[in-house]
């Protein structure tokens, strides 16, 4: 099942994660409390933990992923590899997302595209720099700043459109 792949990718791009970030997501990590927001507890750069917010569709993409194909599996990690004991490959993520871009007649689409569409996003919806900086991770805000160029919106759509 591509199912694994195609929740990830899709968290990676509304997020702005880094892969490892993400691939090396557990179970526990998923916090949805009764009232309030839902968010994900990472271990970014130099084992910095940070919360990342989980806006409504992505919560919902990853709520329909928990019942439906992660319920059949066993193991702690949110996205099993191969045999469950371990996280979903960086490979395998590229190889699923390089068949995307390849059927929805996108150039080279990589994790990092994701996360660099998802930055130019939340920038673009007017949200403030400091809190995407936060969000993503960034220690500076300069970092943050070169996501203000937007190259490959076209991505964000064509992977929302595949990703339905």
């Amino acid at each position: 099942s591509m199912e694994p792949e195609r929740t990830l990718a899709r968290l990676i791009m509304v997020t702005g994660m880094r892969t490892t970030e993400a691939r090396s997501l557990r179970l526990a990590d998923v916090r949805a409390p009764a009232a309030g927001d839902a968010y994900l507890t990472v271990v970014g750069k130099g084992s910095k933990p940070r919360d990342v917010p989980l806006p409504p569709g992505a919560l919902a993409a990853l709520s329909a992923y928990l019942r439906g194909w992660r319920a059949t599996v066993k193991g702690a990690w949110l996205f099993p590899g191969k045999g469950n004991h371990q996280p979903v490959s960086a490979d395998t993520l590229e190889r699923f997302l390089a068949g995307l871009a390849s059927t929805h007649g996108l150039g080279r689409v990589t994790p990092h595209t994701l996360r660099h569409t998802a930055g130019t996003g939340m920038l673009a919806a007017g949200i403030d720099v400091r809190i995407v900086a936060a969000a993503m991770g960034h220690s500076s805000t300069l970092t943050t700043q070169r996501y203000q160029h937007p190259d490959r919106t076209m991505v964000l759509d064509a992977l929302t459109r595949g990703g339905r």
